[in-house]
């Protein structure tokens, strides 16, 4: 499947990234939110659901994006490598709401997406310094005929 049918399909899901407690739903035996302290059923309150589903929602587009500005032919290494790097901060906040015991169902996909756009910029990296080498080698060759 290409990254822009994926991209499609991602946003074409009404529900959006699936928050996880654990790996079950959010239970409800809670009195108050374990992030903001609010009074509530659920071990977290609405609103911190909301903001966990809308970082998420964020991150994985920001993921998309980067992977959308790798497959451009005509993109600089330095501009690929920023998106990549965007896409990194962004996913490293999103795991930080481990500490509170919240993960999606989504991550481990576009965790594998991060992974090959590393992979990507990396070759890509040593393909362009060994075009440097080999000009820098043809002009030292020629400066010295």
């Amino acid at each position: 499947m290409s990254w822009e049918a994926e991209w499609k399909q991602f946003y074409a899901s009404d529900s959006g990234p699936t928050p996880r407690y654990g790996k079950n739903p959010f239970p409800k035996s809670a009195k108050r939110c374990k992030r903001c302290k609010m009074p509530s059923e659920l071990q977290f309150c609405i609103v911190c659901q909301t903001e966990f589903v809308t970082q998420a929602r964020l991150c994985f587009t920001t993921v998309m994006d980067a992977i959308a500005i790798q497959e451009e032919p005509n993109r600089a290494y330095e501009e690929k490598r920023a998106a990549y790097k965007a896409a990194k901060r962004r996913f490293k906040g999103l795991l930080e709401l481990k500490s509170y015991g919240v993960t999606f169902e989504q991550t481990p996909y576009f965790r594998k997406e991060l992974r090959r756009l590393r992979e990507r910029l990396k070759e890509e990296k040593a393909i362009a310094a060994s075009v440097a080498a080999d000009t820098a080698e043809q002009k030292t060759a020629a400066h010295r005929q």
